[in-house]
């Protein structure tokens, strides 16, 4: 659904308005529940934000939408039951809750200071991870902590770096990776987090090569991925900006990596990084995003000669629309 349809103007003022007043007037009685509803809140007020951002494109619209919806079921669960019962639903989620009940605060279930969730994790992982990944631990546990806390990567990690993590933020995380066991999920987050390392290593054209099939389908992929990806398309070493160039061609036929690089590519094309939007939009190109031809199609009027051609090439490379997407920009 379009914006307009779904939200007016006055509906997203309110829900955004400042909450640092009514945080101070509003209690449910208990600090640990206040504590997570202002953790939620917060969140809904930043997704809220970026939807009101200008020119959003709709495939940037849709999935802020479901993250909004999401928050807002925490909120009506929080908000109709008490900690008790919120603890008896999660006991449901056996696996879940062991994972968590290690991490949480002592004294209460609902939520973990980031100090308090990466040292525990820290610890519950330096056996298994360690060995096999010593030098990553470290990174590995900050990707996870900015996935959960961004809503997967809707948000800019650095202003919730001071919020706690919330045992419904764990809970969707697990959910949507489909994970079973942490272990392994931070083993594959390990992969991509050496990956990236590898990317920006003398031995990158040969990485680049290797990176299909399972490979590609075993990624996030991570913001941190997608973004080398995107700019060395643009490489001095011209093997290695065609290695690149295939490398998002073959992606595009992989759903995840697809959905998640649209997002991602769409965001930054608003970027202020001339480069990051040039990156963009041959990504958008080799990932055939033709959902993003408007915002790309925009580009076309940079002031950077660099992201003007990129937009045009990418525009007309979506067939007949993009045409017509770059004819109605071109009598603009």
């Amino acid at each position: 659904p379009h914006l307009n349809s779904t939200y007016n103007d006055n509906t997203l003022q309110s829900l955004s308005c400042d909450m640092g007043t009514e945080t101070r007037d509003v209690t449910t009685g208990d600090d640990n529940l206040d504590a997570l509803l202002v953790t939620h809140l917060k969140l809904c007020k930043g997704l809220l934000e970026k939807l009101r951002s200008p020119n959003v494109a709709q495939v940037v619209q849709e999935s802020i939408l479901e993250a909004v919806s999401e928050q807002t079921r925490v909120l009506g669960d929080v908000l109709d039951t008490s900690v008790e019962e919120i603890i008896q639903k999660t006991k449901k989620k056996k696996h879940y809750l062991k994972i968590w009940s290690d991490l949480a605060e002592p004294g209460t279930i609902l939520f973990a200071s980031v100090e308090r969730f990466r040292h525990a994790l820290k610890y519950t992982l330096t056996l298994k991870v360690k060995e096999k990944y010593p030098g990553q631990l470290e990174a590995v546990l900050q990707r996870l902590l900015e996935q959960i806390i961004t809503c997967d990567g809707l948000l800019p990690s650095l202003c919730l770096q001071t919020e706690p993590v919330t045992l419904f933020q764990f809970y969707s995380y697990l959910e949507k990776h489909h994970i079973t066991s942490l272990e392994k999920h931070l083993g594959r987050l390990a992969k991509e987090v050496m990956l990236i390392e590898e990317l920006q290593c003398p031995g990158r054209l040969k990485t680049l090569k290797k990176l299909k099939g399972k490979r590609l389908n075993k990624l996030q992929p991570l913001p941190q991925t997608l973004r080398l990806l995107g700019i060395l398309q643009l490489d001095d070493n011209h093997r290695v900006s065609k290695a690149a160039t295939s490398c998002l061609s073959r992606a595009a036929g992989n759903r995840n990596f697809r959905e998640k690089a649209l997002f991602f590519y769409t965001d930054v094309l608003a970027d202020s990084d001339a480069r990051l939007q040039q990156a963009a939009c041959l990504a958008l190109k080799n990932l055939r995003g033709v959902e993003s031809i408007e915002q790309v199609a925009r580009l076309c009027q940079s002031g950077t000669e660099e992201v003007r051609n990129a937009a045009r090439d990418t525009t007309l490379s979506f067939g007949e629309k993009g045409r017509q997407a770059f004819e109605k920009m071109d009598r603009i």
